[in-house]
């Protein structure tokens, strides 16, 4: 396991310390899950596989992933959401802010697109109008 977390972790450019705060957990605790010396406990690891969008028997080892994306493939809307953070995260100074911002460039891809649903339909209850690549 400790082989897939580093590598997932890796591809989504974060470090152990994003993943830690995902988690509320310290960041020691994951550094030894992802070294081996400990592993999660089922509510952690059902945690980890949510977030990087893999199963709880890849995590394991036990199997190759089927739904996870290799991290070229994208289609566009992913582009612009992994965007979302970078363009507004600069635009705002507020900590709170800042702390989703962080939270959000940790989700994966159908998480951010959730997002973006909520987001496109605030922004169309508000009359404003959505370019028809972001539906």
């Amino acid at each position: 396991m400790k082989n897939r977390l580093k590598e997932l972790r890796e591809q989504r450019h974060l470090y152990q310390k994003d993943i830690a705060t995902m988690l509320d957990i310290a960041v020691s605790t994951y550094s030894y899950w992802e070294k081996g010396t400990y592993e999660p406990d089922q509510k952690s690891l059902a945690k980890l596989a949510d977030f990087f969008g893999v199963s709880v028997d890849y995590l394991l080892g036990r199997e190759p992933s089927k739904n996870e994306k290799s991290p070229t493939v994208r289609d566009a809307q992913s582009d612009i959401v992994e965007n979302f953070v970078k363009e507004f995260g600069d635009l705002f100074s507020d900590e709170t802010f800042v702390k989703y911002a962080r939270l959000y460039k940790m989700m994966n891809a159908a998480q951010r697109l959730m997002i973006l649903g909520v987001i496109i339909g605030h922004l169309e209850n508000a009359g404003i109008s959505v370019p028809p690549m972001l539906r």
